[in-house]
């Protein structure tokens, strides 16, 4: 039975050539399956072949075989009609030379084949596991995604690393889908733009999670973003949040990861795009499975599913973000693809880019070169041709190049970012003050939840300069008084400049005969022994230079040395600290005062007593 069988579909050609097509395809996907289940991954190039050609063939075998044998009962009733030798398979006699030249063909046009699809690439990998493959051989749908992922924070990993995951399941799954988006870019039936998200990916748990661990506990985190205003200096400003991610600590989570955590299951309903969420269902694990149900304002609409939370859900855009019009000028500037010199580019920048949509990028380079070139000739010519300009507008076009494709119908906010709540709801998609149980506990709206603000759009803040992001300005030269030798307090105690001026004269003077007098100590002490007038001059002069030297320390902050010829330290800003204080400050009669400067977020200064000369004079006795 077998046998004749065998016979049968072997007996002709076209059923010979799809039985092999059946047996070579069948021993090919079993093999492939079986790598691909101990780990070998062979990129997106093998999944075609796997599950889209390979299983073809084996139709196509399927089909050939009844074809055969239909030709071949044909055939034969033919032959015998005919008192002809039935016989369909051909004979090669290499004795023939014909035939031998058409083999060596064969062989010869085969090998360079065979080499050429196993050709690495510079890095040494096979040409089907590269992820350009994905990005590039459906150039006009996957342009948009492909274009994001080159620069994103992932764009070092690899396509199946997020969208396959390891093991065959999944594998399996994400090829046989693959089959149909072949299918849809072949005959032109996918849609335009692309739809997100994508309901059918993997959960984090298998993907994202193989790199990232969500309960770790990272706690506080300083986010600076650098803004620029839309003045003629593009000035730049900053702003600070110090984000609360959190994560789990001491077995309780807190901060952002709250919701990552194995002990807190959070599920919602949602609309297809994900973005009104209907009710939103808390489940706690720790407490035994206790259950908390928030509806919406709107109810769910029927046959909406649930979906358990995980990563995705706020990190929708991890590899394929796609940046507003202002954070992408504002990137351009503070990488300096931008000069921040040009006046208003910050401004006209935005403008131009945002102005109108453009065929293709070609015409949009053009586009916003021609625009950047013409506002500058009619309000500042001297810059019109400048390499400034140049670089600005090619900069300017390549933001829009990076994020509109007219050909796939995307935009600017085609694809929203859920992280934050500025470019899109996001947060607020559940944290709306919306959410309610029956009880009527809600789903809280404070910003401080996630994050504090620590500095809003501030330039030239201490805060800045002390974090080394932008520099100190520089100071003024010292004046006369700045490098005054003793210090003295008395302009400082005054209500006048004049008074101040002279107070401060009176004591270079007293420090001129200060001088003098030791001077004249050091004389006597040489020639006329330990005489009763040079203890007394010794004695009058070092308590003198003691005192004076002591009330300019203190007022000046501990510095070292004099400040001369400009040169500004921390003592020089201390007693300009000092002068303000005492000048808003009523006299406080012979108590001097000493200023101890606020903190980096603008404290006010305290004011502390100065100890009297008389108890300074006994400690240091």
């Amino acid at each position: 039975m077998i046998k004749h069988f065998f016979r049968a579909i072997t007996g002709n050609i076209v059923s010979l050539v799809g039985t092999l097509l059946i047996l070579v395809s069948l021993l090919l996907i079993a093999v492939l399956l079986f790598m691909q289940g101990v780990g070998f991954e062979g990129g997106a190039y093998l999944g075609i072949v796997t599950f889209v050609l390979l299983p073809m063939a084996f139709l196509f075998g399927l089909a050939l075989v009844p074809i055969g044998l239909w030709w071949r009962k044909r055939t034969d009733a033919k032959l015998a009609a005919q008192g002809q030798k039935t016989g369909h398979l051909p004979i090669f006699d290499l004795n023939q030379e014909r035939t031998r030249g058409v083999l060596i063909g064969l062989v010869a046009l085969a090998v360079p084949l065979v080499r050429a699809g196993r050709r690495p690439d510079l890095q040494g990998r096979p040409l089907h596991g590269l992820d350009e493959f994905c990005g590039m051989a459906c150039h006009k749908v996957m342009e948009p995604e492909y274009t994001a992922f080159q620069r994103s924070p992932h764009a070092r990993v690899g396509c199946a690393g997020c969208h396959v995951g390891p093991g065959a399941e999944w594998f399996v799954k994400a090829k046989i889908s693959g089959s149909w988006q072949l299918i849809a870019v072949a005959f032109d039936l996918y849609p335009r733009p692309i739809p997100t998200p994508v309901h059918s990916l993997r959960p984090a748990n298998g993907t994202c999670e193989q790199c990232h661990w969500p309960t770790k506990f990272v706690g506080e985190r300083l986010k600076v973003r650098t803004h620029y205003a839309e003045d003629e200096a593009n000035t730049e400003v900053k702003t600070a949040l110090m984000v609360k991610v959190g994560g789990k600590q001491a077995g309780q989570s807190q901060g952002i990861h709250w919701h990552v955590d194995p002990n807190h299951q959070v599920r919602y309903r949602a609309d297809p795009t994900r973005e009104i969420m209907y009710e939103v269902e808390l489940t706690d694990l720790a407490e035994g499975g206790a259950k908390t149900l928030f509806k919406g304002a709107e109810p769910a609409p029927e046959g909406t599913e649930w979906r358990t939370m995980d990563c995705v859900d706020c990190h929708n855009r991890a590899s394929h973000i796609y940046r507003s019009p202002e954070f992408e000028v504002e990137l351009a500037l503070e990488e300096g693809r931008i000069d921040r010199s040009l006046p208003y580019i910050r401004r006209e920048g935005l403008r131009i880019i945002t102005a109108k949509e453009y065929a293709s990028h070609a015409e949009a380079r053009d586009g916003i070169a021609a625009a950047v070139k013409a506002f500058y000739a009619q309000s500042y010519p001297d810059l019109a041709g400048t390499p400034a300009v140049e670089q600005a507008g090619k900069a300017l076009g390549d933001a829009y190049a990076w994020n509109n494709f007219p050909h796939m119908k995307v935009k600017w906010n085609t694809y929203p970012n859920h992280v934050g709540h500025q470019e899109s709801p996001g947060c607020f998609r559940c944290h709306d003050n919306k959410h309610k149980t029956d009880d009527g506990a809600k789903i809280g709206k404070k910003c401080s939840t996630c994050h504090n603000i620590v500095a809003e759009e501030e330039s030239d803040s201490q805060l800045w300069q002390e974090l080394g992001l932008q520099e100190a300005p520089p100071e003024p030269a010292a004046s006369l008084l700045d490098r005054c030798v003793i210090g003295c307090q008395v302009g400082d105690l005054c209500g006048t400049d004049l008074f101040r001026l002279l107070g401060h004269l009176g004591a270079l003077g007293a420090g001129t005969v200060l001088v003098f007098l030791h001077r004249l100590g050091k004389f006597f002490h040489g020639h006329a022994g330990n005489g009763r007038i040079v203890v007394v001059t010794r004695a009058v002069v070092s308590m003198t230079v003691d005192a004076a030297l002591f009330r300019q320390r203190f007022a000046r902050g501990n510095i070292r040395g004099m400040n001369r010829g400009g040169k500004q330290g921390q003592g020089s800003q201390h007693r300009r600290q000092q002068r303000r204080v005492h000048r808003a400050s009523p006299p406080v009669g012979r108590a001097a005062l000493s200023v101890r400067p606020g903190s980096a977020r603008g404290q006010p200064a305290q004011l502390l007593p100065l100890p009297d000369h008389n108890i300074v004079r006994r400690n240091n006795s």
